[in-house]
């Protein structure tokens, strides 16, 4: 419940001051948390976030997402990635969330969380 609240201010005051709220989810993301993104159990929304190592499945990537509302500021060239997706690599990241989705591993996370927590 604290974390909740030191997010929520986080991002209030990063709303406030006009600065953009940035989420690395390179550990945390992919579903590591029983979420997809470890961000959603906050109740908070990033307006950029960096993804890696899960996502693609073993190959190396890394991605850096942002709202349609920044995307611009961020032309290409002004970040760079070591691991930057290439299409096999891509084709391979979207394979990632198609198995998560298809065999519910969410859905396994959560219940699995369930059972730990309760013994």
């Amino acid at each position: 419940m604290q974390n909740m609240i030191l997010f929520w201010y986080l991002e209030s005051l990063c709303d406030e001051k006009k600065l953009l709220l940035i989420i690395d989810e390179v550990q945390t993301g992919i579903g590591r948390t029983g979420k997809m993104f470890c961000y959603q159990n906050y109740g908070i929304t990033p307006d950029v976030m960096t993804l890696a190592k899960s996502l693609g499945g073993g190959l190396p990537i890394g991605v850096m997402i942002a709202k349609k509302e920044f995307s611009d500021l961020l032309t290409p060239g002004m970040h760079a990635s070591t691991f930057g997706g290439g299409p096999v690599i891509c084709k391979a990241a979207l394979g990632v969330f198609r198995a998560i989705q298809q065999e519910k591993l969410l859905k396994n996370c959560q219940n699995m969380e369930s059972i730990f927590w309760r013994n």
